[in-house]
């Protein structure tokens, strides 16, 4: 995965944006994508391999302070998926998108 950020001071909310790609092995796609033969044996899936990816992606985040111990993470990152992923007979999307909200707590 590489990727480059930028920190944006917007206020009280320091947000951070960033785009990058991730490459994936021929066996962790198939892994993830892929259909094997006895998947395909088993359902009514084609066998698909989608050998070796790269997936590009962004996100904005913000990590704002409750305390002086504790904040509030917020991201969301959209990942654009190659034709070698959205081809797969298990995917209908050419876009995943994700959300993560959480608090961090240093002791």
């Amino acid at each position: 995965d590489l990727s480059v950020s930028q920190a944006l001071p917007i206020g009280n909310f320091p947000l951070r944006v960033s785009a990058g790609a991730k490459w994936q092995s021929e066996e962790l796609a198939a892994y993830t994508y892929g259909v094997s033969a006895a998947d395909a044996a088993a359902s009514s899936f084609a066998q698909y391999d989608p050998g070796k990816i790269i997936i590009t992606h962004i996100s904005i985040g913000t990590a704002i302070p409750i305390n002086d111990r504790a904040r509030v993470l917020a991201n969301v990152r959209a990942e654009f998926l190659p034709d070698e992923v959205s081809n797969s007979p298990i995917m209908d999307e050419k876009v995943s998108i994700g959300a993560l909200i959480g608090i961090s707590y240093s002791f």
